[in-house]
């Protein structure tokens, strides 16, 4: 079936920034690595749960039009479960724009806008259908790479793409298209993105709009989101907003209104030392159910 994280993965919620920019490690000979890795720990009057999580990408590009990229996304929770997606595709660099063949990542992860919701990793995929990609959510059920295509390009201030994946968990095929549209004004950057996902009879269709401003020391955003599936639909607002009180210190918050459902309220703070660590924690409130993180980790 196709999944969508309120429904598949609600299990996260009962289990439980704009500060100094990060550093890319620059390997040499056109190599990059971004990324992040993170020990979470959540708590709440339902269960308690560990994570390590690891977000990594390389990219690589020759100066002329072969590239090639690589990543790996996991959660690996205590109980010996993990979600993980496996990205990697050779990329064509032409005059009209990126072309990645193999398993790219969605061009809604690619062109994203929005930070993620909360200081916790695992709220964030729990709502992911409403305020990130559902491709890559469904992506985790699937026994390996998810074979695809991709198509970014660059207009001026416009940035926009295309994408289609072909997932398969074992029970069944479904084929997802992505769509994004990124439009840069200054300091506010405004984005649509839209989702279709078929799987026999099944169909889900997602669209966010939305905007982020971000200045020196604080950003707000906004975005609607709504979710088209085959019993039903569902709308969503969210408001977000941070700010830096020092150069290491930054904190944010985000409320989630949900049609029939309860809302979510989310605040969190972060550390950042060094170069590229962080400490980060919150709480997050949804309904009856409290859950408090904390995490460590490396940005870069």
């Amino acid at each position: 079936m196709i999944r969508t994280p309120l429904v598949a993965s609600a299990a996260l919620v009962a289990l439980s920034g704009l500060p100094t920019a990060a550093t890319a490690f620059d390997l040499g000979g056109g190599l990059v690595a971004t990324g992040e890795v993170k020990l979470e720990y959540t708590d709440s009057s339902n269960n308690n749960t560990a994570a390590a999580i690891g977000d990594i990408t390389l990219a690589w590009r020759s100066g002329s039009v072969l590239g090639f990229d690589a990543a790996l996304d996991s959660i690996w929770l205590d109980d010996g479960n993990d979600f993980t997606n496996l990205w990697a595709a050779v990329v064509l660099s032409t005059s009209f724009g990126d072309f990645a063949v193999g398993a790219p990542r969605p061009v809604t992860e690619t062109l994203k806008v929005m930070p993620n919701i909360s200081s916790s990793r695992l709220i964030d995929i729990e709502f992911g259908s409403l305020t990130a990609s559902l491709t890559a959510f469904t992506s985790y059920f699937d026994n390996g790479m998810t074979p695809g295509l991709a198509f970014t390009s660059t207009a001026g201030n416009l940035r926009y793409g295309l994408s289609y994946h072909q997932i398969d968990d074992g029970v069944s095929t479904a084929d997802l298209v992505t769509g994004a549209m990124v439009f840069s004004g200054g300091q506010t950057t405004y984005f649509i993105m839209g989702e279709a996902a078929s799987e026999g009879s099944d169909d889900v269709v997602t669209l966010q709009i939305g905007a982020l401003h971000q200045a020196d020391r604080y950003a707000l955003g906004a975005n609607l989101a709504h979710v088209e599936f085959s019993t039903g639909n569902m709308s969503a607002g969210r408001l977000y907003g941070s700010y830096s009180l020092t150069p290491a210190l930054s904190v944010k918050g985000d409320y989630l209104a949900i049609t029939d459902s309860d809302d979510l309220l989310s605040l969190s703070a972060e550390y950042r030392f060094g170069q590229n660590g962080f400490v980060e924690g919150g709480v997050s409130v949804f309904g009856d159910v409290e859950v408090f993180d904390i995490g460590v980790g490396l940005k870069f």
